[in-house]
């Protein structure tokens, strides 16, 4: 028999061991409940015995208190979810959310904050429980609501400290969503799986931004990430950030609160050759990225091959950089100059045709020390297909 405090209360096992913890509002998003900070009630929390592949649940209490005893010894994991069933959860183990590049769509897994919440530490805790009860095995969130949709316009951050704005593709009209930040980031990019924009935190070493859709912005520390000054960023579909700074090295850091590395650089990947672009993205038909070089050329790299193509010349004469570049569900890559604020489209729908040519899109905003994103499922830029003669063009 073994005997254990647990929120003020005895608790008497009468075989084996127990698992407990708590879920917390991380009030200051340092990872660690501090005092004060308050628990989050009524939030699921799934065990999964790893050997028997069996599953039970929990709720916390009105402290954010859970806790699973009777536990033989073994592999456990631990789950904070969204929709689950109790005593034992309707998904077992839960499910991640997993985005479908055919399909444009994101199909959402049990994994996952309560409502108008982030995460600032894993969703998921693996433990090993060997006759000592583990105790402390906390999950923290801060509230944070995502966007609910995925957003067809552009997000666009600019200056130092920066300022958000959105941009609608197709007229290049832009709107200010807010100028009250005191923090600068770059290389953002639209995390699919829970509906954040992420980049790198310039004002705070290594660290990431995650901004909410009340373009709130908040800063987590990362694991490994260090002050790494990347001014080029897009998320995968599958949930990492990955940065660049103009040169060979790419810091890849995990954005998926369902994986254990969240919050995490999980890998530092050397490309063969030095990128020269200022922002770059993900396009969902092939999955490598693509931005444009100082010399107006169009980029390709290959995460897996490590290659880097030069793919010829776009055609551009505007100056400077291309500082915020994006790409639609069907391949067709957006990039906006800094210099003129001129938005470019170009065709990569087909990846065994890729033509770099450019084509004058819009006219968008001009800007400085900036970077852009967008949701990689939202659709192919709305155009009116007028009855002109084929001269005029689109």
């Amino acid at each position: 028999m073994i005997i254990s405090i647990f929120s003020g209360s005895v608790v008497i096992h009468a075989q084996g061991g127990s698992i407990s913890g708590r879920l917390w509002n991380d009030l200051n998003t340092n990872g660690a409940p501090d005092s004060g900070e308050p628990g989050i009630p009524n939030i699921t929390i799934v065990l999964y015995n790893v050997s028997s592949g069996a599953c039970q649940s929990v709720t916390t209490n009105e402290n954010g208190d859970y806790a699973f005893t009777g536990l033989s010894l073994g592999d456990y994991r631990i789950y904070e979810t969204a929709g689950e069933t109790t005593p034992s959860p309707a998904a077992c183990p839960p499910t991640e959310s997993i985005a479908n590049p055919n399909t444009s769509t994101v199909t959402l897994g049990s994994i996952a904050d309560p409502q108008n919440f982030g995460s600032s530490t894993p969703n998921r805790i693996d433990v090993t429980l060997a006759g000592v009860d583990l105790t402390n095995q906390n999950f923290g969130d801060f509230h944070s609501p995502p966007f609910v949709t995925c957003p067809s316009d552009a997000f666009l951050t600019q200056n130092q400290p920066s300022d958000l704005y959105g941009v609608d593709l197709v007229t290049g009209n832009s709107t200010l969503f807010t100028n009250q930040w005191s923090t600068y980031t770059n290389g953002i990019g639209f995390n699919l799986l829970n509906n954040y924009v992420i980049g790198y935190d310039h004002t705070n070493q290594g660290r990431i931004t995650v901004i909410d859709s009340d373009f709130n912005i908040t800063s987590l520390a990362v694991q490994g990430l260090g002050d790494v000054k990347a001014n080029a960023g897009d998320i995968s579909i599958d949930g990492y950030l990955y940065l660049n700074k103009r040169g060979k090295n790419v810091w890849v850091v995990d954005v998926n609160p369902q994986r254990t590395t969240y919050l995490t650089l999980v890998r530092t990947d050397v490309l063969k050759a030095r990128t020269e672009v200022a922002d770059w993205a993900f396009n969902a038909v092939d999955g490598k990225l693509y931005g444009v070089s100082k010399t107006k050329h169009l980029i390709q790299v290959d995460l897996n091959t490590k290659d880097v193509t030069d793919l010829g010349d776009t055609g551009i004469t505007d100056p400077y950089a291309f500082g915020a570049v994006y790409f639609d569900k069907n391949g067709y890559f957006y990039v906006s100059n800094n210099s003129t604020g001129k938005i470019y489209r170009i065709d990569l729908r087909d990846p065994n045709n890729l033509d770099p040519t450019a084509t004058f899109f819009t006219q968008g905003p001009s800007t400085r020390k900036n970077d852009g994103a967008r949701c990689v499922f939202a659709p192919t830029a709305l155009l009116d297909f007028g009855d002109a003669p084929n001269s005029y063009g689109v």
